[in-house]
Parts: structure tokens; sequence; C-alpha cells
């Protein structure tokens, strides 16, 4: 796909499989929104800039630390996965009526009729 102007980049197709998102983004951007900025979060640009470059986010660094550890008492589930297993094993036969189908397809087909009228 391409409306390539004066000016205008081309990207190479590792690039575009690189940053898929960001690309779309632009595009989207460029062809519905006459080239508006796209928001790229702060967050997400700082914690790349310290894989790629080495060193720590400055964002991550004065995070706090959230501890979401708890104790959540042992249950007993043995009743419920037996009854899974149940479901699971259940040989079951599905009917496919084609009959009632048309007659339920015919009656949604009345009721958009009814409201679009």
């Amino acid at each position: 796909m391409g409306n390539i102007e004066g000016g205008e980049p081309i990207l190479s197709r590792s690039t575009y499989a690189n940053n898929r998102e960001v690309v779309d983004a632009l595009l989207y951007s460029s062809e519905r929104k006459n080239g508006a900025r796209i928001q790229v979060s702060p967050l997400a640009m700082e914690a790349e800039r310290a894989v790629r470059y080495g060193g720590y986010s400055p964002v991550a660094a004065s995070a706090p630390v959230i501890n979401n550890n708890v104790d959540v008492p042992a249950t007993d589930n043995s009743e419920m996965l037996e009854l899974l297993r149940v479901i699971a094993n259940k040989e079951s036969k599905v009917v496919f009526s084609n009959r009632l189908y048309e007659d339920h397809k015919a009656q949604n087909m009345r009721i958009e009729d009814r409201a679009n009228a």
C-alpha cells in the first residue's frame, strides 16, 4: 500500500514487522486524521531507551514497590473438578434442525422489517 509524495519515508518490511503497532497508528492518522499526532506512552519510551541503551529507567526507579502477596486459605475443589470431568467426558449429540433455524431467521427478519418500517 502506498501513496508516496515528495520527502516521505519508505519503510522496509522488517521495520514494519518490528514496529507494526506504531506504523499502523501512523498510517491511520495519516489517512483518517489528516496526519494528526499519535499518542505514544512516555513510560514505554523510557523503558525502551533503558533496554536499548543500557542503564536504568528513571520511571521504573522511582515507581513504588507494591506487594500484592496475600494469604489465601486452601480450599477443596475436588467436587468442582469431578463435575468438570463428568461434563468433559459426557457424550452428547447435537441435532441441528434446519427448519427451526429457518423459522428463527424468518422471525428475525420480520422483527427487523417492523423496526425499519
